[in-house]
This record gives C-alpha cells, structure tokens and sequence, in this order.
C-alpha cells in the first residue's frame, strides 16, 4: 500500500514539473441496445444538456423525428421535464400545430405534405396510399430513410398491432408502392443504438416509440424518460457530434384542449435557446424533411412555413 501510494506521489510530482495538464475524459460510447438503456443522470436544466455538442465541422444532412401520442405544449411543458429542458437549451416554437384529429392523418401528412384524404386510424389494409413519401423520394435521390419502430419485434414492416405496437403510427406501412422499401428499412427499435454508434443514421428517419413510450397509454413522465433517453443516446453518435444530425421532438396532435398546439423541440448545435414564434405546421416538418432529403416537398408542403429558415437552420 505504501508502495502504492509512494508511486502515486512520484508520478503527480513529475506531472506538476512538467506543468502537465489533467487527461481529457472521453464521452463513453451508447449503449448497444435502446431496451437495455439505463441513464441515471440528473434532470438537465436550461443552462446544460446531457450531452453537450463540442463542436460543428459540417451542415444537417440528417434529421431523426421522435412523435409522442395526443399530448399539448402546455401538458408537454408541465409534466416531461427532460424533453423540455431539452427545448429550452436547444430550440423549440411556441405556435406549432398539428392538422386534424385523429393521429394516422396527421403520421400522413409529415410523410405527405397531406392527408391524402385520410380521416380514420384505419390499418394498412384498408389504407392503401399510392404513389411516393418523402421517404421513398429521399432513396430515389440517393440519400437513405429508415424507421426505427418499438416494440415491433423481428418483423419488418409490420402491418398489424403487436403488443404496444401499432401500425398507424408508422406513416410508410400506408404506401404500397413503397411496401419493398418498407420490408427493407422499417425496423425494429432495437437497431437505433447500434445504427447511432456506427453513424448509420438515415438522411430521413423517424423512432417510433411504441404506444406506452409515447404516453398513448402510459404516464408523460414514462414517455419524457424513453424518449429522453434515446435522444441521448443519438446525440452520443458521430452524426449529431459533428453537427450532421437534427433531432425533432414533435407529436401528432394535441389531447383535443389546445388547438391541436404541439410542443417541437429542435435540437442542434446551431441552436441556442432559440425561441420561434412564428406559426409553424406538420406541413412545415414535412418540407424540413423534404429539404434535408434534397427532394422537393409534396401537396401543401411545398408552400408551408419554412421550418429551416425559422429556426436558422445550417442546412448541407
């Protein structure tokens, strides 16, 4: 022991002569699977994130959308502590509201830029959409887009409820003319660590918590720690770290109180407690996701609000 210590001492000594400064800690790597996270840090504040961006080399060129079930800004500020510390030390808008009632529409016109008609949380076998979505257009013109969906289990492109899951609030299950690329790139959440590690986010993705992670039928506060979580986790990767990726924190619609008003976070280094007030819409996120994917939006996207020239956003 007095070996040890003797050593110890030394080694300080010879540091301190050499005016050595303190090693520099590495941000530890995600977790290999989202199910298994365990995150036991502190609620962050305004004044500081989970993980705090160390710097931009590049522009957004990615975006990942996480959407929670029927809740209001004014539920979403109250009760979901972390998103919306989140929010604060990051960006978010106070006027952004979602279509119509109920959910599926709304799931329709982020991938749209419409509802497509759509007025019911029909399945995907009495939904049957033709033509493209923005996540089909993104592959069409060489980027990637993938849906990371809880709860799913090992079938791709599930068509029918399992368990928490349910189809309706994975937009690309509706387009049939797409249903190749839905086989090959709507997957299980248990691929969103692994994904965030290798840097294999898409140009266009979405996590789709399942429907307790979502507060469908479980607390806000349930949903504020899941999704909190896995925002962490995408922001521990190299494509939020050099400021290639965005994080949307959105819902579908609100729970029928507050004028379908949504609470949107906007997470991003270029993004400084940035508060917009200027009346933003899902057809917005749709043109955004439109943009990011470099192909044009679609229907009532295409002259929406611009939600990248609101926010200041860098894109590539």
């Amino acid at each position: 022991m007095r070996a040890r210590l003797a050593v110890a001492a030394l080694t300080f000594a010879l540091l301190s002569a050499c005016g050595a400064e303190e090693p520099v800690v590495k941000t530890p790597k995600p977790a290999p699977a989202p199910s298994s996270i365990e995150i036991s840090s502190p609620t962050p504040t305004e004044s500081e994130s989970p993980l705090d961006f160390p710097s931009v080399s590049t522009g957004i060129d990615k975006v990942l959308v996480v959407v929670v079930e029927n809740k209001s800004y004014s539920q979403m500020k109250a009760r979901a502590p972390r998103i919306w510390a989140l929010a604060r030390k990051y960006g978010y808008a106070t006027n952004f509201r979602a279509i119509v009632h109920p959910s599926l529409p709304n799931y329709i016109v982020m991938a749209s830029g419409s509802t497509r008609g759509v007025r019911s949380n029909g399945y995907p076998s009495g939904i049957r959409l033709k033509g493209p979505s923005v996540f089909g257009n993104t592959i069409k013109g060489g980027g990637t887009a993938k849906i990371w969906a809880d709860s799913m289990g090992p079938t791709t492109c599930r068509l029918k409820d399992r368990g928490k899951y349910v189809p309706r609030h994975v937009p690309w299950n509706y387009y049939v003319d797409e249903r190749d690329l839905c086989q090959r790139f709507v997957v299980d959440g248990g691929e969103f660590a692994g994904d965030v590690a290798s840097g294999d986010l898409a140009t266009v993705g979405m996590l789709i918590p399942d429907n307790c992670h979502n507060a469908h039928d479980c607390s806000i506060p349930t949903a504020d720690n899941w999704i909190a979580d896995r925002v962490e986790v995408a922001m521990s990767g190299p494509d939020y770290r050099t400021g290639r990726l965005l994080i949307i924190v959105t819902a579908d619609e609100d729970d029928h109180n507050e004028g379908n008003r949504i609470l949107t976070a906007v997470i991003h280094a270029s993004q400084k407690s940035n508060v917009v007030t200027k009346p933003l819409t899902l057809y917005s996120l749709h043109r955004l996701l439109a943009d990011i994917g470099n192909t044009e939006p679609m229907n009532k996207g295409r002259n929406a609000p611009d939600m990248a020239k609101a926010f200041g956003l860098p894109l590539a």
